[in-house]
């Protein structure tokens, strides 16, 4: 080997050198975590039961409060257990967020249990799967691990451009009896939370249970559009209010196309709050069209 070769293979071996001391010095934060899985029986009717536990890596951009724009790191835990035999798994979450400067002071802890979580820029989606034909859970908190709202199927999002309000509406079925047909949730930020039980006198359809209305955010506008895929309206005619205070013009439609005999039920926003009350807790009672015209026949026949 000639001289040339040899100082080649050295230049180049303190050039690999160079670079990785570069790297390690630029490393503002290290980490690690390991995966692993127990089996822990085979059962002749659910399969194999058995149990991971997965760490991963995730840089997410989000928004926890007002006027906080960051990137954090998010370390995720999860712990499933589970079978081959079976739709039911028992999952629990716990995710830690770094944020990577120091405009936000403090880390972010979530522990869940529910099948997925999906983070947002605002707030975070906690979803438990239905079995058996039962529909999803779908809850959704802000980063104080505060609940916002909660529903099945679907929640639908009405976000107001260039401003931080949004408004979220689910519908909880009730199965039994007790004159209570479903729960509609509508939830703003904050401690702005609202139920409103729907009240029914008529004894449920077996198409309605379970039964997930037809949710619209209503504001008579041609500038406001949804978006069906992501369940979210963006209400370009409000855009000018600044507070949840300021929000009105707006109604949430439930369409039960499960059974056409039940009335579409409006709930208007008025300074914010459906019906402008501020209760928290709400009832509404059902109307049926077959019911009424009856009710009205009656009526007229009295006169």
């Amino acid at each position: 080997m000639n001289y040339h070769m040899i100082l080649l293979l050295l230049l180049t071996g303190c050039e690999r050198l160079s670079h990785k001391n570069s790297d390690e010095a630029l490393t503002i934060y290290t980490d690690s975590g390991s995966s692993s899985i127990q089996i822990i029986k085979n059962d002749s009717i659910k399969g194999i039961l058995y149990q991971t536990i997965e760490t991963r890596y995730q840089i997410i951009y989000l928004t926890p409060q007002k006027n906080v724009h960051e990137n954090f790191l998010a370390k995720y835990i999860i712990e499933r257990k589970t079978s081959t035999g079976s739709e039911l798994q028992n999952t629990n979450y716990e995710i830690e967020l770094k944020p990577l400067t120091k405009s936000y002071a403090k880390n972010i802890l979530i522990k869940q249990n529910c099948d997925d979580i999906m983070l947002e820029p605002s707030n975070y989606y906690a979803v438990k799967h239905g079995c058996c034909g039962t529909p999803d859970i779908i809850r959704i908190y802000d980063y104080n691990n505060k609940l916002i709202v909660e529903g099945e199927d679907r929640i639908i999002t009405a976000t107001i451009p260039n401003t931080h309000i949004e408004m979220n509406t689910g519908f909880i079925n009730k199965y039994g009896n007790g004159g209570v047909f479903g729960i509609v949730c509508i939830g703003f930020a904050g401690d702005d939370r609202y139920e409103i039980k729907l009240i029914s006198h008529t004894k449920k359809t077996e198409n309605c249970t379970p039964g997930i209305p037809h949710i619209v955010v209503f504001t008579g506008s041609p500038r406001d559009g949804y978006i069906s895929e992501s369940n979210k309206y963006d209400l370009w005619s409000l855009e000018k209010i600044r507070t949840i205070n300021q929000l009105n013009n707006v109604s949430v439609k439930l369409n039960f196309e499960c059974d056409t005999n039940i009335e579409t039920i409006e709930i208007p926003i008025i300074k914010g709050k459906p019906f402008g009350k501020c209760e928290r807790n709400q009832e509404i009672e059902m109307r049926y069209k077959t019911i009424n015209r009856k009710y009205s026949k009656l009526n007229s026949n009295h006169n």
